[in-house]
């Protein structure tokens, strides 16, 4: 009875800030922490009530923008490139048919990697997008297997070790070779390969650097970037676009540290469209987290949720193609 109760309240809480987002193009959805259905099934609730007035368009996730892409083109389900904690086996079926009814698109806008690095070669390939020659099909072969001394087999771990400097050379003028060869006819989908190319040249910066702060901090511009550009690929007019991600890359101001910009702060530099940013924070587990976004890190609204458990249902498995 008690858990009723308090999904009772939650939901009404949920609804409060819904006027509010009337006039927004862009509505951010953050959470503290990953791994909670309840955060999941509010973010949907809330999409819910706002299809059913305005349409929208796409959801960004804070997921690999290269599988994204991948996904896009071969008109794979939304569990293909977001991480498992957001396609649970409660979750999954009923936030599927909800894009599914809605005709929504979804797409990833992290430069980090995984163990499904080699489909984007394999998506050049089936499609022509570059010549198929011995030399051509080498620089793929060439770029995988440089991204294969680095990049983990499971999603569990991103990364096996560091990229050398030598490396890190080879694997750049690699990839921009294989961008110089490459064959598309249509606008949007070359500006992606691009894209995705450009995230290889960065992911090559990225696997040498061994300070993590500077890691965050490289990650969260380049976030930036990548959602600037997909915005304006995807631009539709009287729609509005979502981003799903962790309220640290999600604040308006000191989203990772005081005076750090975040991939929010970032964008807004660049996006001058209204912005919408709620942070869902579970408490007592996030009470550092909780209390840290309260006195520094900007929001338009948090919503707490408490005495809630993790997931009782487990994650659908991140299949390595």
């Amino acid at each position: 009875m008690g858990r009723i109760i308090i999904y009772l309240i939650l939901i009404l809480t949920n609804r409060s800030c819904f006027a509010q987002l009337s006039h927004a193009n862009l509505i951010a959805l953050g959470e503290s922490s990953h791994g909670y259905d309840t955060i999941n099934y509010l973010r949907l609730e809330l999409l819910e009530s706002i299809i059913k007035n305005k349409n929208i368009s796409t959801i960004y996730f804070e997921s690999p923008l290269i599988d994204g892409v991948c996904g896009y083109f071969n008109n794979y389900d939304y569990n293909y490139h977001v991480y498992p904690f957001w396609s649970s086996e409660s979750f999954y079926p009923v936030f599927s048919n909800f894009l599914k009814h809605n005709n929504i698109k979804t797409l990833g806008f992290d430069p980090q990697e995984n163990c499904n690095f080699r489909q984007f070669s394999s998506y050049l390939k089936k499609h022509k997008h570059i010549e198929i020659n011995k030399y051509n099909l080498f620089l793929l072969a060439k770029m995988d297997s440089l991204l294969n001394l680095v990049l983990s087999d499971s999603i569990a771990k991103s990364t096996k070790r560091f990229l050398s400097k030598n490396d890190k050379e080879n694997l750049v003028n690699t990839v921009l070779e294989i961008k110089s060869k490459v064959i598309c006819m249509d606008s949007i989908e070359f500006k992606l390969i691009n894209l995705c190319l450009d995230n290889r040249i960065f992911l090559a910066e990225y696997l040498t650097i061994k300070n993590q702060y500077k890691r965050v901090l490289i990650r969260d511009k380049q976030m930036a970037d990548n959602l600037i550009r997909l915005l304006s690929i995807f631009y539709t007019d009287n729609s509005i676009n979502v981003l799903w991600a962790a309220s640290a890359h999600l604040a308006k101001e000191n989203g990772i540290e005081r005076g750090i910009p975040s991939m929010m702060e970032l964008f807004l530099k660049t996006y001058k469209q209204n912005c919408y940013i709620i942070n869902y924070n579970i408490l007592p587990q996030d009470k550092w987290e909780y209390k840290r976004s309260i006195k520094y890190a900007q929001f338009d609204e948090t919503i707490i949720i408490k005495n809630v458990i993790r997931m009782n249902s487990s994650f659908i498995k991140y299949k390595c193609e």
